[in-house]
């Protein structure tokens, strides 16, 4: 995508070029992952627990009424490895006691899951998580919406930015110096940012030199996240399935009209 955007450049010498905001953030959310192995193998056997199995779900609707399952992260998506820790810290207690219920014989992940509970380190890192991480899921989720202006869409990315910076210890650290190394290779991303403090109506902190007013007011709406390009994907591979075979050029154009509305 770099490369791509500096072969474009070329062409359009005021384009300005930046990676995905909301992919950045899934990457210090992967991050944290990381960084939290025994949370990791909780999330990973926690789920495997109750998948496919009615009488384990049913015995946690008997002990743990009016709370949800352990939910089924999806690594491809984002940020749903953090809310699966989030739940699991916010509903230790009950999952533990659940948990302890069932025969460590029946599965491997019961008894990984029952081990993993008994361990000091579990609830230091879903503690640590919580209190300074569970805000990355809705960062990203309020970084996906459409039609977002220029300068709310930064201050949602940069809010996120200072929650990290007040995050200590060495976990603390390796999350900002992921970040800095993501705004590193984003050299436009000072310059976007000055069009915001414009379109804010404050003063920018780098020149913009070159543009002018109507060129700046045009950046209202311009997004910081590639989430349509990758929607587009999802949608438009069904529309050149090998499954078609009376697919008119005209139907073509009916579909896209609904995509592009939707």
């Amino acid at each position: 995508m770099r490369k791509a955007g500096s072969a474009l450049k070329i062409i359009f010498p005021k384009m300005l070029h930046l990676t995905c905001t909301a992919h950045a953030v899934h990457r210090l959310a992967e991050d944290v992952r990381l960084v939290s192995p025994t949370v990791d193998k909780l999330v990973s056997n926690g789920k495997k627990i109750f998948l496919k199995s009615a009488s384990r779900v049913t015995t946690f609707r008997e002990i743990a009424p009016g709370i949800p399952l352990p939910p089924q992260p999806v690594l491809t998506r984002w940020g749903t490895w953090i809310k699966a820790a989030v739940y699991y810290a916010e509903h230790f207690d009950s999952f533990a006691s659940v948990v302890n219920t069932l025969d460590a014989a029946e599965a491997a992940s019961i008894a990984a899951t029952q081990q993993l509970l008994r361990e000091d380190s579990v609830r230091e890192q879903l503690a640590f998580i919580k209190a300074n991480l569970g805000h990355l899921p809705q960062g990203i989720e309020r970084l996906e919406k459409r039609e977002v202006p220029l300068a709310e869409s930064l201050e949602v990315f940069e809010g996120i930015m200072r929650v990290l910076d007040m995050i200590p210890n060495t976990a603390g650290e390796r999350l900002r110096n992921k970040c800095k190394f993501v705004l590193s290779r984003n050299p436009d991303y000072e310059r976007i940012r000055s069009i915001a403090q414009v379109l804010r109506g404050d003063s920018p902190d780098s020149s913009l030199e070159g543009f002018s007013p109507s060129e700046l007011s045009a950046f209202k709406f311009a997004p910081i996240t590639s989430v349509d390009v990758e929607r587009s994907f999802s949608m438009l591979k069904y529309i050149l399935d090998d499954r078609r075979h009376s697919f008119t050029f005209e139907n073509l154009k009916m579909v896209l009209v609904i995509y592009c509305n939707q």
